[in-house]
């Protein structure tokens, strides 16, 4: 298992198999220009998972993992991920708290969840549905171009908020400027998932009216 530790520049990846691991690649914060090229990942809990700054990751096969690809935290950004065969894995490919991500002409096809057949056990995570893309709190991202068939959802758009207060002041995470556009979906039960409303308790209730008072898109996510 390639395990890339922090800050670590121009690192290649290429032409591996890699399976039956916990991670079959991982990655810490501020790994620079990083490469993760015609490998075949397979049989994986988690595919390649981590954080990337100014990395590509493209031409390879990920199929057969719990979650193919992970790319998440608020050092992750300027990653291109193309030209990917993501098949037949529980949950394909997500972004979390990222920055320009861009992800074009992969091929996203039977990322089903519970109902991927898989050689490696999920435990609780088996109850929940598959994605072909999922993107939340991210910002600037764009998704196009892409072949997205037969998986549970096409793209899943979750809205979250994170937030701190700072004296009296109210810092909120959220996603903004991602564009979604040109993609061919096909036979997904569900092609595109947006939710529109924020899913939280009532707890979270003075702060959703506090933060749609400023004025803030819901969503952040133009799909077209």
């Amino acid at each position: 298992m390639p395990r890339i530790s922090p800050k670590a520049v121009d690192i290649r990846i290429l032409n591996n198999i890699l399976s039956d691991n916990d991670h079959a690649i991982i990655t810490e914060e501020d790994n620079e220009n990083l490469l993760i090229s015609k490998n075949i990942i397979a049989n994986n809990t988690y595919g390649v998972d981590g954080y990337f700054v100014n990395g590509v990751i493209s031409g390879n096969t990920i199929s057969g993992n719990g979650w193919a690809i992970t790319v998440s935290g608020e050092y992750a950004r300027n990653l291109t991920i193309s030209g990917n065969n993501i098949v037949n894995n529980a949950f394909g490919l997500k972004c979390f708290q990222t920055s320009n991500i861009y992800i074009y002409q992969n091929t996203i096809k039977g990322n089903k969840g519970l109902n991927t057949p898989l050689s490696i056990n999920l435990g609780n995570w088996n109850s929940e549905s598959g994605y072909g893309i999922e993107i939340s709190l991210c910002n600037n991202s764009i998704i196009h171009d892409n072949i997205i068939i037969q998986n549970s959802i096409g793209v899943n758009l979750p809205n979250y908020l994170l937030y701190y207060r700072q004296g009296a002041r109210l810092i909120i995470y959220d996603g903004s400027g991602n564009q979604v556009y040109n993609n061919n979906f096909f036979n997904n039960n569900i092609n595109a998932n947006i939710e529109h409303q924020y899913p939280y308790s009532e707890a979270y209730r003075e702060l959703i009216i506090e933060y749609q008072n400023l004025n803030k898109p819901i969503n952040g996510t133009d799909f077209v």
